[in-house]
């Protein structure tokens, strides 16, 4: 990375710099694509019956490919970070590596089953015990998360919400398909069977996507230096999103 330090290290200008990582980012989007079609062919081809095929499938193919894509995102904060200097931009390499661990290691899971039976919670809506437990998890986590980073927010005001900004949406867009989602789809499976597999493929895919974004995005920020990011919008519609 230290090859494309900046544009005038590479001589490269911040249009050609926003076109490396827009194909960047659409090379990710093109495996999340073959991930998901795979996923649809395992649903509905009778020859593929590996459930490593499904996107639901802990330690499947998509969610390796998953894991790849939150390693290098955690790896491009970093980077950013030792170039900018902004504590938040470790704090948010932080928060990424945790997600990797607990996605790999299965963490809220575990710790949501081991509350559900502890605390004894209810069955209710067709959410199971466990259900509520990775919920409390998910709260506590995510709580402790946003306090550790409201204090990197602190520490550089203005320029760590210019930076902070974007991510912040997309870590709660994340949160939307990882958390919300997966609870209605939780209730679809025992009470709507028919809406189970469409909210799931709308839930894995959708994280995804999302991820892949943020991987782009994070590879922004950490190739141009010191200087301001592309942001979302330019990453995902060019120059024309500031025309």
């Amino acid at each position: 990375m230290s090859t494309i330090a900046g544009s005038h290290a590479t001589g490269l200008d911040a249009s050609a710099l926003l076109r490396a990582v827009r194909l960047f980012l659409l090379l990710l989007v093109c495996g999340d694509l073959i991930y998901m079609a795979i996923h649809i062919g395992y649903l509905t081809v009778p020859g593929m019956r590996g459930a490593h095929y499904s996107l639901e499938t802990d330690g499947g193919l998509a969610e390796f490919y998953q894991y790849m894509k939150q390693f290098w995102l955690a790896l491009c904060l970093l980077t950013a970070f030792l170039r900018r200097r902004h504590l938040v931009l470790l704090a948010w390499s932080g928060v990424f590596g945790f997600l990797l661990l607990d996605d790999a290691l299965q963490l809220h899971e575990r710790g949501g089953l081991w509350l559900g039976r502890r605390f004894g919670f209810p069955a209710i809506a067709g959410l199971r015990p466990e259900d509520f437990g990775e919920l409390v998890v998910a709260g506590v986590v995510g709580g402790s998360l946003l306090l550790v980073l409201a204090i990197a927010w602190w520490r550089d005001r203005e320029p760590t919400w210019r930076l902070s900004r974007d991510l912040l949406v997309m870590t709660a867009a994340l949160a939307a398909c990882g958390v919300l989602l997966d609870s209605v789809h939780v209730v679809a499976y025992f009470r709507a069977p028919m809406l189970s597999d469409p909210l799931a493929f709308v839930e894995d895919g959708g994280e995804l996507l999302i991820v892949s974004t943020m991987t782009a995005y994070a590879l922004d920020l950490a190739i141009r230096g010191t200087s301001a990011p592309a942001g979302v919008r330019r990453l995902l519609f060019g120059d024309r999103a500031v025309a």
